[in-house]
C-alpha cells in the first residue's frame, strides 16, 4: 500500500473542514472561506489582546489551543467551539455571538453534529461533553432545537469518562454516541426518539473505543482510538435478528481521532501520534482512504516533530474535500505543521 500524493500545493493556515462549496480555514484569529483557490474573509475570533499577540508565533497557537476544534454549518449559521465556549456566526447579522460557556475543565467537544431530516429526531445541532473527568461525574449531551440550548441526555456518574462523538445514521433512523475511555466506558451507544431512548449497541472494551464512525447502507465502519491496544478498522454488520457482527478489516499503526466522510461510501481518517502505552506503533500521522469496496489506501503522511506532545499537541491531520480536491491540514508534524496540503481527488 504505497503513499498516493501526486503534486502538492501548500496553503497556510488551520483546516477546519470542507464541503463541495468551499473550505473553512482559520489563520491566527481570522476565519476565512476558501473558494476555488480564492480566500474570502468572514470574521475575527474574539481573543483577549495578549492572546492575539502570542498567537503570531506558531508554537503559542499550539500551546494555547487557539484553533477551532469543533465546527458545523447549519443553514445560514456557523457554530464553532474554541477556548472554553461555544459560538455562532450568522451570515445575516455578520458577527460572532457566544452561545454557551462549557463546564469547568472543558475547552471544546471533539465535534459538533447537525441532525437534519431524520425520522424520530427534530432538526438540531448537538454535542457531547469532552473533559478530563477524573472523578467520573455525569456527562451530558447538549442540543439546540429552535434556538435554545439544553441538556437532552445525561450519562449517570461512573458510566463513562466523556463523549468522543455523535453520529447520525440516516439508514437506520438512529444516532450513535461514541464514549470512552476505560474498557467498561468504551461503547457505541444507539440513541432513538430524540435521545429519549439510549442503549448500548457495541462495546465494553478497547475494541469499541472510537472517535470516527461511518454508517453505510449495509454496515457500520469505525476506527479505534486506543493508546493501550492494537488499533484496527472494523466493520459491524447487522443481522436479520438485530444482533451485530464485528469484523476487523485492517490493523492501524496508531489511534484515530480525526476523520471525514465526504461521500456515502468513502471514508478519510488520520492516525495520531500520542504517548505509547501499547497501541501506538508509529511516529507519523498517516491519512487513509477507505473506499466503497473496503480497500484501504494511504494518501499522505508526515512525521511527528520534536516538541513535547503534552504541551504542543499530538501529531495528527484534519481532512476536508472541496471542488474536486482533497485537503489535509497537519498539526505538530515536521514538514506540514500549520499548513494545508492540497491534493488531487482520486475518486
Amino acid at each position: 500500500m504505497g503513499e498516493i500524493v501526486g503534486k502538492i500545493k501548500k496553503i497556510r493556515g488551520h483546516l477546519i473542514t470542507g464541503n463541495e462549496e468551499c473550505l473553512y480555514i482559520q489563520r491566527k484569529s481570522k476565519f476565512y472561506k476558501y473558494i476555488q483557490g480564492k480566500e474570502q474573509y468572514v470574521f475575527r475570533i474574539e481573543y483577549p489582546f495578549w492572546k492575539r499577540i502570542l498567537i503570531n508565533i506558531r508554537l503559542f497557537q499550539r500551546l494555547l489551543r487557539t484553533n477551532i476544534r469543533a465546527f458545523v454549518v447549519c443553514d445560514d449559521k456557523i457554530f464553532y467551539a474554541v477556548s472554553g465556549g461555544l459560538y455562532s456566526y450568522s451570515y445575516a447579522d455578520r458577527k460572532p455571538r457566544k452561545e454557551l460557556a462549557f463546564r469547568n475543565g472543558m475547552k471544546a467537544p471533539l465535534g459538533l453534529t447537525y441532525i437534519k431530516g431524520m425520522k424520530g429526531f427534530d432538526d438540531q445541532v448537538c454535542f457531547g461533553e469532552y473533559f478530563s473527568n477524573a472523578e467520573r461525574t455525569s456527562v451530558n449531551i447538549w442540543s439546540n432545537r429552535n434556538g435554545k440550548w439544553k441538556v437532552v441526555y445525561s450519562f449517570p456518574p461512573n458510566t463513562i469518562r466523556h463523549i468522543h462523538g455523535i453520529v447520525p445514521d440516516l439508514y437506520r433512523d438512529c444516532v450513535y454516541i461514541l464514549t470512552g475511555d476505560a474498557d467498561k466506558e468504551s461503547f457505541i451507544w444507539k440513541a432513538e426518539n430524540n435521545f429519549i431512548d439510549v442503549s448500548k449497541y457495541v462495546g465494553g472494551d478497547q475494541k469499541s473505543r472510537c472517535c470516527v464512525l461511518q454508517p453505510r447502507r449495509n454496515c457500520i465502519i469505525y476506527a479505534t482510538d486506543s493508546e493501550y491496544e492494537q488499533n484496527k478498522l472494523y466493520r459491524v454488520g447487522v443481522k436479520e435478528n438485530g444482533s451485530t457482527e464485528r469484523i476487523a478489516l485492517y490493523d492501524l499503526s496508531s489511534s484515530v481521532i480525526h476523520g471525514y466522510t465526504s461521500e456515502e461510501n468513502r471514508l478519510f481518517f488520520s492516525t495520531t501520534v500520542e504517548p505509547n502505552k501499547g497501541g501506538i506503533h508509529a511516529n507519523e500521522a498517516v491519512v487513509y482512504e477507505l473506499d466503497e469496496n473496503l480497500k484501504l489506501h494511504k494518501i499522505i503522511s508526515d512525521k511527528k516533530d520534536g516538541f513535547n506532545p503534552t504541551y504542543f499537541q499530538y501529531g495528527f491531520a484534519d481532512i476536508g474535500k472541496s471542488n474536486g480536491k482533497i485537503y489535509v491540514g497537519f498539526t505538530a508534524t515536521k514538514k506540514y505543521d500549520g499548513m494545508i496540503a492540497e491534493l488531487d481527488n482520486r475518486g
